[in-house]
This record gives C-alpha cells, sequence and structure tokens, in this order.
C-alpha cells in the first residue's frame, strides 16, 4: 500500500476540496450566466413579436399582404431574427420571410395561440437552414386581436371568442430566433470561467504549499528534535516562534528538554558545565581586566556588589576596596544630594539610562567626571535587584570641550573686533567724503575772505560791487556746505518720522502738481500711470515725498545729460501685487541710464556720477535708507544710453 507523507496528503486534501469548491462556483456562474443570456434574447423576442402582433392588426383584418411584408421586413432586421410569419386563424400564411420550407408550424401550436390568448414559446433545434447552416432557435408565437365591433370576414367567425377586454383574435405571428450568437456569447463566458478556474486553482496550489509549509516546517524540526534528544543530545532546542498549537506544542517540548536535564546530568557532563562557565568568566574578567572602562553592579539599595578591575583606572581604588560602598559616596559634596535622588527616581521606574554624568572625587584627592551609563537586573518575579553598567572617565574630553567652546566665544569676539574695525574703515570713508564734499566750497570761503581783508588791510579803492560779488560766492559756498550738512543729517538720523497710513497715488499726485510746471519749462513731460484702488500703506509722508522728488530729480538731471535731447519722458506707476501683498512705485525715464558697473554700487553713501558741484552722493543713500525704515526694497535697472527705471515695493496696511 502506498504511504503518503503529511505534506502530500494536506496538499491533496487541500487542492480536492479547492477544484470542487470552485468547479461547483464555475457551473452555477455559467448556468447563471446562461440563463440570464436566454432570457434576454426571448424576452427581446417577445417584444419584438407583440410589438409585430399589434401593428398587423390592420393588415390581418384587410388581407393586405404589402402592408404584412413591410411589417415583416422591418422585424426581419432585427439581429438573431431568421423567420416571421403571419398567419390568420385558418392557418392561411398572410405573409413570410426566412429560409423556404424549413419552418415548423404545427396548427396545434398554432390554435393554442388564439384559444389561450398566450404568447407560446418553443425551441426548436436543426430545423431551420441559414447560411447553409443548422441552427438552434426560439419560435415564438403571439396571437393577433382585434377590438370588438370592428368588420371581420365571414371567415373569422370560427375565431371570435371574445376576451376579458372585449378584443377577438384574428391571427397569429410567428418570430423565429436564432441561439447561434447567444450560444457564442456563453462559450465566451464559459471559456472566461474556464480560466478563472485554472487561474484559481494555480491560486490555490500555492497557498496549499504555503501552508503546507508553514504547518510542516515546524513539525519537521520537532522530528528533527525528537531524533536528537533520542541520541542523547539534551542541548537541543525546538526553534519554533508561533502562538499556535504547534508553538505550544514547541514550548513543551522544550520544557520537557529541561526536565530531563535536570534529571539525567552526569558528574561529566556537569563538570563540563563547570569547566565552560569557568572559560566564560575568565573570558569575563579578561575583558573587565583590560578595558579601560569601570564595569560594575550594585543591589537596589546603591552599594557595589562587583567591581572589575577598571575602577583603579577611573577612580585610583581597588576592586575590594568600593565593594559594600554606595555608588554616591564618590560623588563630590556640591552635587551629592541632588544626583542621588535623581539617581533614586531612576530606580523606582526600573529603567535603563545612559550617559548620566556626575564629578566625582578620585582616590588622590582631585575631582573626575565621569559618564554612567546602566541597565536594571531584576529577579523572577520582577522585583529590582539592582543594576549593573559602565563608568567612563570623560574629563579629558570635558576640558577640550571647555576649550572648544573658549575658542569659540573668542572667535565671537574676534568676529565682532573685525565688524567693529570694517564699521570704523566705514565712518572713516564717510569722514573722508564729507570732508572732501565740504573742503571745495569752504575753500572758496575761506580764499574770499582772505581777499576782502587783504582789500580792506591794503586800503585799495573797493567798491561795493565788488565786495557784493564776493559776498555771493561765499554765501553760495556756504549755502553748498549747508545742503551737504542737510542731507548728512537725513542719512544719519535715528528718527523713524510719524507713521499714518497714505495713499502713494495722493502723495505722487502732490508730488507732481509741484514740479510740473518746471519740468514743463524744461520741455520734459511726466506721465503718471496709477492704479485705481490702491491699498494704503503705513508711512511718514514727508519721507515718501521726498523718495519721490529725489528720484524725479535724479531722473530729471539724467535726461537733460542726454545728447541728442529727443525722448524727454518721465513715467510714474504704481500696482498692486496681490499675492505678496505689496505696493510698487516705479520711476522711469528716457536719459542717459547708468553703466552696468556703476548699477550695484548706486546706494552707496558718496558715490555719484555728477560732476562736482552737481551732486553729493547721498541722495539715493537717503532713498534707500528711508525704504528700509518703511520694510520696503529699492532695486534699479538700467541699460546704458536707454535710460533707467527705479521700482520701490512696500507692505500694505
Amino acid at each position: 500500500m502506498l504511504k503518503l507523507s503529511l505534506h502530500a496528503k494536506l496538499t491533496i486534501t487541500i487542492v480536492v476540496l479547492l477544484i470542487l469548491a470552485v468547479s461547483s462556483l464555475s457551473l452555477f456562474l455559467i448556468n447563471h450566466e446562461k440563463i440570464i443570456i436566454y432570457k434576454d434574447l426571448k424576452e427581446r423576442g417577445l417584444v419584438l413579436a407583440d410589438n409585430l402582433a399589434y401593428n398587423a392588426e390592420y393588415g390581418v383584418l384587410t388581407a393586405h399582404t404589402v402592408i404584412l411584408t413591410r411589417l415583416i421586413t422591418g422585424v426581419m432586421a432585427q439581429p438573431d431574427v431568421v423567420y416571421c410569419v403571419i398567419r390568420d386563424t385558418d392557418g392561411k400564411v398572410l405573409a413570410f420571410s426566412g429560409p423556404e420550407n424549413k419552418m415548423p408550424l404545427p396548427n396545434e401550436i398554432i390554435h393554442k395561440a388564439i384559444i389561450t390568448n398566450k404568447a407560446i414559446v418553443h425551441q426548436f433545434k436543426s430545423n431551420v437552414v441559414k447560411d447553409n447552416n443548422y441552427v438552434n432557435y426560439y419560435d415564438i408565437t403571439v396571437p393577433v386581436k382585434s377590438k370588438a365591433g370592428e368588420a371581420v370576414t365571414n371567415e373569422d367567425v370560427f375565431f371570435q371568442e371574445q376576451t376579458s377586454d372585449h378584443e377577438r383574435k384574428i391571427g397569429v405571428v410567428q418570430v423565429g430566433l436564432s441561439l447561434s450568437r447567444v450560444d457564442s456569447l456563453v462559450k465566451k463566458v464559459q471559456t472566461n470561467i474556464a480560466f478563472l478556474v485554472i487561474a484559481m486553482l494555480l491560486i490555490a496550489g500555492i497557498i496549499s504549499v504555503l501552508l503546507t509549509r508553514i504547518i510542516l516546517v515546524p513539525i519537521k524540526k520537532l522530528m528533527e528534535a525528537t531524533k536528537k534528544v533520542s541520541a542523547g543530545d539534551l542541548n537541543f532546542k525546538v526553534s519554533v516562534k508561533t502562538s499556535d498549537e504547534i508553538g505550544v506544542l514547541a514550548d513543551s517540548f522544550n520544557k520537557m528538554i529541561d526536565d530531563l536535564q535536570k534529571i539525567t546530568v552526569s558528574r561529566d557532563e556537569l563538570i563540563k558545565a563547570q569547566e565552560e562557565l569557568r572559560k566564560s568568566e575568565g573570558r569575563f574578567q579578561d575583558i573587565a581586566a583590560n578595558t579601560g572602562e569601570w564595569i560594575w553592579e550594585i543591589n537596589s539599595d546603591g552599594s557595589y556588589t562587583y567591581s572589575s578591575p577598571g575602577v583603579e583606572k577611573v577612580l585610583g581604588y581597588k576592586p575590594q576596596d568600593v565593594l559594600g560602598k554606595y555608588f554616591y559616596d564618590f560623588f563630590i559634596p556640591a552635587e551629592r544630594d541632588q544626583l542621588k535622588k535623581t539617581a533614586f527616581e531612576v530606580f523606582s521606574q526600573k529603567s535603563n539610562f545612559q550617559n548620566f554624568v556626575s564629578q566625582n572625587i578620585h582616590k588622590d584627592g582631585h575631582t573626575i567626571i565621569l559618564e554612567t551609563s546602566g541597565v536594571p537586573t531584576v529577579d523572577a518575579k520582577g522585583k529590582l535587584t539592582g543594576y549593573r553598567g559602565v563608568d567612563r572617565d570623560i574629563t579629558e574630553r570635558k576640558k577640550a570641550e571647555e576649550q572648544l567652546q573658549q575658542a569659540y566665544e573668542q572667535l565671537k569676539t574676534t568676529q565682532f573686533q573685525l565688524v567693529q574695525s570694517a564699521k570704523m574703515a566705514s565712518v572713516g570713508q564717510l569722514a573722508g567724503g564729507v570732508a572732501h564734499e565740504i573742503n571745495n566750497p569752504l575753500t572758496g570761503v575761506l580764499n574770499n575772505v582772505q581777499l576782502i581783508k587783504m582789500e580792506a588791510e591794503l586800503k585799495k579803492d573797493f567798491s561795493i560791487e565788488d565786495f557784493k560779488g564776493l559776498l555771493n560766492v561765499i554765501e553760495e559756498s556756504a549755502l553748498r556746505c549747508k545742503k551737504i550738512t542737510e542731507s548728512l543729517l537725513s542719512f544719519s538720523r535715528a528718527a523713524t518720522g510719524k507713521f499714518v497710513l497714505l495713499s502713494l497715488n495722493e502723495l505722487t499726485e502732490k508730488v507732481v502738481t509741484l514740479i510740473n510746471y518746471e519740468m514743463k519749462l524744461q520741455n520734459i513731460a511726466i506721465l503718471t500711470e496709477l492704479q485705481a484702488n490702491l491699498p494704503q500703506v503705513l508711512g511718514d509722508p514727508q519721507l515718501l515725498q521726498q523718495i519721490i522728488f529725489d528720484l524725479i530729480g535724479n531722473a530729471k538731471w539724467a535726461i537733460e545729460k542726454k545728447m541728442p535731447k529727443t525722448s524727454r519722458v518721465i513715467t510714474v506707476k504704481t500696482s498692486y501685487y496681490p499675492e505678496s501683498r505689496h505696493v510698487l512705485i516705479s520711476v522711469s525715464d528716457t536719459g542717459i541710464g547708468i553703466p552696468p558697473e556703476n548699477l550695484g554700487k548706486i546706494f552707496e553713501p558718496f558715490f555719484t556720477t555728477k560732476p562736482v558741484g552737481e551732486g553729493t552722493g547721498l541722495g539715493l543713500s537717503i532713498v534707500y535708507g528711508i525704504v528700509k525704515q518703511h520694510s520696503g526694497d529699492i532695486k534699479a535697472e538700467s541699460q546704458f544710453g536707454q535710460g533707467a527705471i527705479f521700482k520701490i515695493s512696500l507692505p500694505v496696511a
């Protein structure tokens, strides 16, 4: 007799059950789909026959063959229709379409349809020839009815039985529907379901293999363990880590081995175990003695129960010197109570701890810094019995960290000093620029004053007109000094101005109104493109007006310097950007433009491309400072020789 393995039995059982289940399901699905398809064809045939019977009433009453033939032609155009017949109550064919001499027309079907007043459906096989092939088909016979009271022929008297609806039967309609197309659909369904069945069987096979492996692998491990135990190997354990019945069985097997070990341990095996234990302890002692760290154990009270030789390198004590002492005995007095409290809070939670830093007193009296890590030890009931862990000396590392921190602080100080030096250099550059700018007009003042003194001392003829001319030069030079001083004060003032809600459109219109006449005299046109309903901004009206004045003034100068003097237009434009909630005001001109090498310097103090006497180099610096006071941004764009545009962006209120 053939012996099957458990794997084979499980596989065969699962596969057979799945085949039966899948086969039953597939047969059910095939029959269900077949019923639905045939039912749909039958219902469609009944609808066609009913409609034909309804429309054929007049043609049957009048025996009008042409009308009936047209009706049949329309029905024959429908899919699956192979023949169509209309008869009177005597069985006479009034109209026909389909294969000749091949249609089943038994009189009992006709009379039954008339007498019962119901449609009769018969399925025939291989009786109608279509396209030289025998086909299966439905024959649907439906009576043709006529309302009572209408004129009829004498031939109809035999069949003028009245219905409950006062109708009488005057003939029958027969429609034959081919089953070829629906048979083809049924075959496709069967084929698809067959493929589905094959796929499900493949999946079932894979699942069965996996299931059997899940079950059999642990069983094989148990069998292997049984053989090893039978051979006397009591150190073998079954490594099955599941929580099901097999896992419980494996745990029971392991417990049985443990019990056997306790019972059957021989003297030789005990000696061997002791030897292994000594080797293990020796390895641990070698590691503990040669490592630079201190390995220790303490009980739940915090006193040392074990200390490795590493304690001598760390604290200077022999291992036996620390046994019985408490871990907090070595803390420095200033931190002892707090660190002890913190440590016992960790003990109360039975938590691991890492990198616990404390200052301890070395045997020779100096302070060292230790980093401690430990894990709790518990008994069989989960009660805390103590901790074991390791200490490492991090004193040098802490010193290095402190030195690094000091170096960092020194670096910050040096950096601050460099920044201050840079500031002083900027102040020196600023002072040099101011001195250079003021020196020229002051020289004129001094020269003219000295000239007046010389004229007075020599007592030469000195007319009032000459004196007036010298004073004009002095006044002009003094005013120029004043302008430079005012610009410098405006550039360096710390006040932020009085900020109120205002409209850039209104400020722009005011400025343009003030200077428009002057611009017309210079043949310069000022155009404004102000966006309607521009949101308000928060700012100082005087400062923002100064910005617009300065930018228009620069644009005027740039236009006047351009040769030939063709286009002379300044455009002031405002717009709003909802996505960034910023208002933009731009001033563009058709002047000489800004060289590319100067475009990045124009906002620097005392940088100017204007000749001496025409600019201080502080105008755009002041504009830049005002814009930043208003939390805005300014940038310039230019193509040399074609003009420039300054764009100022300010946040809306």
